[in-house]
């Protein structure tokens, strides 16, 4: 699994995100991607034990005016929390009922809250808006009610002031499709197919490369 990476443009080009690995351990990974070839590889181990976890999450800060990162992981159901900076990692909250998630990506960030748009199983739609008070109580909206199931991974980028560009991933079928997503307002939420999008979709993982202030389509 991978949270979004984020890219910065100083020199060398630093490129980071967390991961957990096939070992089921998480850490940071970076690489300089200033060269002709990614260089200067790193993983720093931060724990075992994530094999539970079927997503994660990272929000950062989209003003850049603190050094909040928010690290979410969804567990058996739980969706659980971490502020993650120079202190190391603190727990700030936790919800459940959330076990018919089958993939999430983070759509939009303030200084209030996150939300993640979200499959299930059963292929609904949902977005999950998330307070970042320590109660955690979620705000949970059905977008559509179904044929969202196949996708094994959601991909979303901010495009404009409130709109989302979105890619879902059917690693089964190699095949991928772009959808251009209006500002997310429950079944009213505008979501226009933009079509098959060229290649083969097989890869382990599939997550945003972003500069740090692309998400804000909720």
């Amino acid at each position: 699994m991978s949270t979004i990476w984020n890219w910065s443009s100083n020199l060398p080009s630093l490129e980071s995100g967390i991961v957990v690995t096939s070992s089921n351990v998480i850490g940071q990974a970076s690489y300089n991607s200033n060269t002709a070839e990614p260089a200067n590889p790193s993983f720093t181990q931060i724990s075992a034990g994530w094999g539970p976890y079927s997503a994660i999450g990272l929000s950062v800060d989209p003003d850049r005016r603190t050094a909040r990162n928010q690290f979410y992981g969804l567990s058996n159901g739980t969706v659980r929390r971490w502020v993650i900076n120079s202190f190391g990692w603190t727990p700030t909250g936790q919800t459940g009922g959330f076990s018919a998630v089958k993939t999430w990506a983070l759509l939009g960030q303030s200084t209030t809250y996150d939300t993640f748009l979200a499959t299930t199983r059963g292929g609904a739609l949902y977005t999950i808006r998330l307070p970042l008070t320590k109660a955690m109580t979620p705000v949970v909206k059905q977008v559509r009610s179904g044929t969202w199931g196949a996708f094994d991974y959601l991909v979303a980028q901010r495009c404009g002031q409130v709109s989302t560009l979105l890619i879902g991933v059917d690693k089964d079928a190699g095949t991928a499709y772009l959808y251009a997503m209006s500002h997310a307002n429950g079944p009213s939420t505008v979501i226009q197919s933009l079509g098959k999008l060229p290649g083969t979709y097989t890869d382990p993982i599939y997550f945003l490369r972003t500069h740090g202030t692309d998400l804000r389509g909720d």
